[in-house]
C-alpha cells in the first residue's frame, strides 16, 4: 500500500494514490471497499489526477479512526489486486478491444450527456420535423453532424495517435456522406439509437457495492479461535476461526457449519429465494440469512474470496475482453476496414450511385459482436462463481471448453478411488482423454506431448505447478485466489462441481456463436439487399440495433446443469483408471 495524505479536516479525507492513474479495476475495487465503510457517506475517485476523496460521519469517531479504515481498504484491494506492469490507461484487453464500440464496453470515460443523447435526439427530431416543419436543410445537416461527433473526434484520435483505420472509419463515412446527400434520417436514427443504447448500458453497470457485511468494522462477531471466545470485528477474520450465527444475522463467511441448527434464507442480489433448514456438515455461504435457530460455522473464505464476494468482483471487473475468440473478431474488424472501402468504390463506380455504394459501408464487424461476447461471457463466469467454480476469465472458460485432455497431479491431491472412477465417467461423458501423475516417471511422459494446448491439470493447493504455461491450471480446493493468474479454482472439490464448469463453459461458447450468427447474418442480407435494390438505410440501421438490443439486454437463459444420469456419474467396475479407460485410450498419444 503506497499512498499520501494530501487534505484531511473532519468529515473529508483526500489521499493521493499514484496506482489509480494506470490500474483502473485496482481503483474499482479501493472505490467499493470504502464506499462499503458504514462511516463513509460517498467516495471519489479522479484518476488522472490519481486522487480519492472520502466523506464520512464525524459524530463519535475517534481522531485518525477514517484513515485507518480506509488503509484498510487499499490493504484488501493490494491483496485483490497485486502489482504487475500493466498497460497504459485505458486499455484492459488492447487487442479485443481497439474499436469504440468494444472499448466503450471496458468503462472508458463515455461522452458528456449533452454529447451522448442530447445531440443525436435533438438531431433526429429536426429530421423527422425537417419536411413538414420546412426547418432548412443546413440547421438539420449541422444538428446531424453534431450528433455523429464522437464518432469523428475517436476515428481522427485514432489517426493522430497510431497512424491506423477502424472501424469508425466506416462509420464516419457513412454518417457523414449521407448527411452531406441530403439523406438525415438514417444518420440521425443512427446515433440517437446507438447512444441510447450506451446510455441504458451504463445504467445496467450500476451494481451494488461491495457487501458491506464482508467488510464491516462496526459488526463485532463471536468467535472460538484456539480455543478460546473472544469477540472480533468482520476483518479480523482468519481462516479457520470459528463463529457464532444468531437468528437475524446475515453470514460473513464462507464454510461448513460445526454445530446447531436452524432455517437459512438464501439471498440473491438482495432477495431472499428460498429457506431450508441446515444442519452440521451443511455448507452455509456469505450473505445469506439465519432467520431461526443458531449455528457454528467454520471460516474457510473470507471477505472477496467468497462466493458472493467473487460475483461482486467478476462484475466489476468484467474480464470477458482477453478469449482468443474476442481477439479474433477485433483483429478480423481492423482487416477489413480496406477491403470495405475497396468494396464500396467498387460500387459506386459499378453504378454510379452514392446510395447502394454506402450499403457495404454497415457491416458489422465489431460492436454487435463484442456486445454479445461480453453478455455471454461475464453471464457464464457469474454462474460458474455461484455454482461453486471460479473461472478468472472469458480466456480461462474457452480454455475448459476447447478442453481435450485432462491430467490428475495426484502427488498433491488425496483423491478416493470414488472419486477417480467419476473423473474417468467425467472425462467419457466429455469427449477427454485422462491421463495421472503419480511420479516422476509419468510427469516426463506427461512433459514429452507435442500438444500445447487443450490440456488442463488438477493440483492440489499450494502444489508447484512445473507444467507449460499454456496448459490450464485447475485448482482442485482451499486455495487463495489471484485475479491475476489464469487459475480455475473448485471451491468445494467434487466431480459434480468440474462437471458443471465444463458444462457452463460448451454452453457459453455456443450461446457466442449462436448470438454472433443472430447479428451477422440479418446485417449481411439487409447490406446485400442495399447494394443490389437500394433497400432505404433506415432499415439497416433498424436492423442492426434491433440484433444489438436483443443479444445485449435481453435476459440470458440460465445455465442448465448436466443432466441428472451425468451428473453424479456410476460407478466403473473395479480396477484402475488406466484399466477402465478404453482401449485406444489406455496410451495417450497427442498430435
Amino acid at each position: 500500500m503506497d499512498y499520501q495524505v494530501l487534505h484531511h479536516s473532519p468529515g473529508r479525507l483526500r489521499l493521493h494514490i499514484h496506482r489509480l492513474r494506470h490500474d483502473r479495476a485496482y481503483g474499482q475495487t479501493v472505490e467499493n471497499l470504502v464506499l462499503a465503510l458504514p462511516i463513509v457517506l460517498g467516495a471519489r475517485l479522479n484518476r488522472l489526477a490519481a486522487s480519492l476523496v472520502v466523506h464520512y460521519y464525524t459524530p463519535g469517531l475517534a481522531p485518525g479512526h477514517a484513515e485507518t479504515l480506509v488503509a484498510k481498504c487499499l490493504d484488501q484491494a493490494d491483496i485483490t489486486h497485486p502489482l504487475v506492469p500493466t498497460e497504459p490507461f485505458p486499455t484492459p484487453s488492447a487487442t479485443a478491444i481497439r474499436d469504440w464500440e468494444a472499448e466503450v464496453e471496458a468503462e472508458r470515460p463515455p461522452e458528456s450527456d449533452w454529447e451522448r443523447l442530447g445531440f443525436p435526439l435533438m438531431s433526429l427530431t429536426l429530421a423527422l420535423l425537417a419536411a413538414p416543419g420546412e426547418i432548412p436543410p443546413l440547421v438539420v445537416g449541422i444538428a446531424v453532424l453534431a450528433g455523429a461527433w464522437p464518432w469523428f473526434q475517436r476515428t481522427q484520435t485514432r489517426w493522430a495517435t497510431e497512424q491506423s483505420v477502424s472501424v469508425d472509419l466506416l462509420d464516419t463515412l457513412w454518417l457523414g456522406l449521407h448527411t452531406l446527400n441530403g439523406e438525415f434520417i438514417a444518420p440521425a436514427l443512427k446515433t440517437s439509437l446507438t447512444s441510447a443504447r450506451a446510455d441504458l448500458r451504463d445504467h445496467g453497470q450500476e451494481f451494488s457495492p461491495y457487501p458491506s457485511f464482508l467488510l464491516n468494522p462496526e459488526q463485532l462477531l463471536t468467535i472460538e479461535r484456539n480455543q478460546e471466545h473472544i469477540e472480533l470485528t468482520t476483518v479480523e477474520l482468519q481462516l479457520g476461526d470459528r463463529l457464532w450465527i444468531e437468528a437475524g444475522q446475515i453470514i460473513p463467511v464462507d464454510g461448513p457449519i460445526v454445530a446447531g441448527a436452524g432455517m437459512l434464507g438464501l439471498v440473491h442480489q438482495g432477495q431472499t429465494l428460498t429457506t431450508i433448514s441446515v444442519a452440521p456438515g451443511q455448507f452455509v455461504y456469505a450473505g445469506s440469512q439465519l432467520l431461526s435457530g443458531q449455528i457454528q460455522v467454520t471460516t474457510t473464505r473470507i471477505g472477496w474470496q467468497t462466493r458472493i464476494g467473487l460475483v461482486t468482483e467478476l462484475r466489476q471487473a468484467e474480464p470477458v475482453y482477453d478469449s482468443q475468440l474476442a481477439q479474433a473478431q477485433a483483429q478480423f474488424a481492423h482487416q477489413a476496414v480496406l477491403p470495405t472501402l475497396v468494396l464500396s468504390g467498387c460500387v459506386l463506380a459499378a453504378t454510379g450511385n452514392l446510395a447502394p455504394a454506402l450499403a457495404p459501408l454497415q457491416l458489422d464487424f465489431g460492436s454487435g459482436i463484442q456486445l454479445s461476447l461480453r453478455t455471454v461471457f461475464l453471464s457464464a463466469l457469474i454462474a460458474a462463481a455461484q455454482a461453486g467454480v471460479y473461472i478468472p476469465s472469458a480466456a480461462s472458460l474457452e480454455c475448459l471448453a476447447h478442453l481435450e485432455v485432462l491430467v490428475v497431479d495426484q502427488r498433491g491431491l488425496a483423491l478416493t478411488p470414488l472419486e477417480m472412477r467419476e473423473l474417468e465417467h467425467l472425462a467419457a461423458h466429455n469427449g477427454l482423454q485422462l491421463f495421472t501423475i503419480t511420479g516422476l516417471a509419468d510427469l516426463d511422459s506427461l512433459m514429452a506431448l507435442d500438444q500445447t494446448r487443450g490440456i488442463g491439470v488438477i493440483t492440489g493447493p499450494g502444489q508447484a505447478f512445473d507444467y507449460s504455461p499454456d496448459w490450464l491450471r485447475i485448482f482442485w480446493g482451499s486455495h487463495t485466489i489471484h485475479p491475476q493468474e489464469p487459475e480455475i479454482v473448485i471451491l468445494e472439490p467434487t466431480v459434480r462441481k468440474l462437471h458443471w464448469a465444463i458444462t457452463i463453459a460448451h454452453q457459453a461458447l455456443a450461446r457466442a456463436y449462436q448470438n454472433t450468427t443472430l447479428i451477422s447474418l440479418p446485417n449481411l442480407i439487409i447490406v446485400a439487399a442495399g447494394v443490389m435494390t437500394g433497400l432505404s438505410p433506415v432499415v439497416n440501421v433498424l436492423t442492426n440495433n434491433a440484433t444489438a438490443f436483443l443479444v445485449e439486454f435481453l435476459p440470458q437463459p440460465p445455465f442448465l446443469p448436466p443432466p441428472a444420469r451425468t451428473s453424479l456419474l456410476p460407478l466403473p467396475g473395479p480396477g484402475t483408471v488406466a484399466q477402465n479407460l478404453p482401449e485406444h485410450k489406455k496410451k495417450v498419444k497427442l498430435s
